[in-house]
């Protein structure tokens, strides 16, 4: 029986049980720095069998509870009785929340990852087991191990299983699951003259709006091409959408898009969605690769995908706010180190504001 933290790499993921804890260490693996997680975790063992589980951010209370299951375990009350979730009973939750996922991209990542989760026997597992946590960690591993295999992959089988832990409301697992560091992030953004002159040469009132929306507000092409204008009030001025995850994000409208969407309203009074399909009620499909694709071209801009407007939008409102918490809920992110990603334009903001003082150093 023991307590201790778990310190992981943050860069290859590996991780180990360290009872006293000791910051600043580099992993043994890669080299790169290693992090603890928040809770500490109690182990002990009941009729042979090993149990792991977390318990508090305190030591005092992870102690504390330690006790309380050596009590138990010596009086023969291991546990009060728990409604059990297997894995398909969590499977099918996540399945008919898609009634309200309009992103078809998200349900196939859903059901990508549910395969390669039973594929490697998660199934085989209960959501409430209490070595459920270790089963994850294990899996975790296996899949660093497999050619190929990159930590976004692996979040996308984390997420899900995170997913499906809130909606059977199994909140400690899903907050317990933290996801790796991606490596590999792409930040790609515009600088302000290239936003207007990539406007100036969308040739289409849609692919206009489309990536004006885009550049003011962070949303996803799903999010654009999909917008309904009762997700739009201009009386408080903001707009209402359900995002990734099934997360309701509202963003206020910049007095530019504003005008932009009251325009586009007047020649269209009777429409249902912003973007709509001339054949039928429902919005077009978000597919102006091509147009899109020829006005950066146009534009002199390489390399340069849609949802790079995204990153365009998440830049500029850091350096100008400074503000991450702001930016987390416009974004609709729930793990801030997605938001931190675009924290390297603070870090250049602060050389430019220090070039700007060392110019006025020097005059005076």
């Amino acid at each position: 029986m023991g307590i201790y933290k778990i310190e992981r790499c943050a860069g290859c993921g590996y991780k180990h049980h360290e009872p006293k804890p000791k910051e600043n260490k580099t992993c043994p693996k890669c080299g790169q720095q290693m992090y603890y997680l928040e809770k500490w975790y109690i182990s002990y063992q009941v009729r042979g069998y090993k149990y792991t589980e977390p318990a508090s951010p305190s030591v005092k209370v992870a102690r504390d509870a330690l006790s309380k299951r050596k009590v138990q375990i010596r009086e023969g009350r291991f546990f009060d009785i728990k409604q059990e979730v297997t894995f398909n009973d969590a499977v099918n939750k996540l399945r008919q929340s898609y009634v309200y996922i309009k992103s078809e991209h998200t349900k196939r990542m859903y059901e990508n990852s549910i395969d390669r989760l039973q594929d490697k026997g998660i199934n085989k597992y209960n959501l409430t087991d209490i070595g459920i946590l270790d089963v994850v960690n294990d899996y975790i591993v296996t899949r660093q191990d497999e050619d190929g295999v990159t930590n976004s992959t692996i979040n996308r089988e984390l997420a899900t299983i995170r997913r499906m832990a809130k909606l059977c409301k199994l909140y400690d697992l899903h907050n317990d699951i933290e996801l790796l560091t991606e490596n590999t992030q792409r930040i790609r953004y515009l600088m302000p003259a290239e936003q207007e002159a990539l406007l100036k040469q969308c040739r289409s009132d849609t692919l206009h709006l489309a990536v004006l929306i885009a550049l003011n507000t962070g949303l996803r092409a799903n999010g654009v091409y999909h917008l309904a204008w009762d997700d739009i009030d201009f009386s408080s001025g903001r707009i209402q959408r359900t995002v990734k995850g099934g997360k309701i994000v509202y963003i206020p409208l910049t007095a530019r898009l504003k005008d932009a969407l009251m325009q586009r309203r007047q020649k269209m009074p009777f429409a249902k969605y912003v973007f709509q399909s001339t054949q039928a009620v429902r919005p077009i499909r978000d597919g102006n690769r091509r147009p899109f694709k020829n006005a950066c071209k146009r534009a002199g801009i390489e390399d340069f995908r849609f949802h790079d407007l995204r990153h365009t939008f998440a830049t500029w409102f850091l350096y100008h706010t400074k503000d991450e918490a702001a930016l987390q809920d416009l974004l609709g992110h729930s793990d801030r180190r997605m938001t931190q990603r675009y924290a390297h334009i603070l870090d250049e903001h602060s050389r430019s504001a220090m070039h700007e003082f060392e110019k006025g150093a020097a005059a005076r």
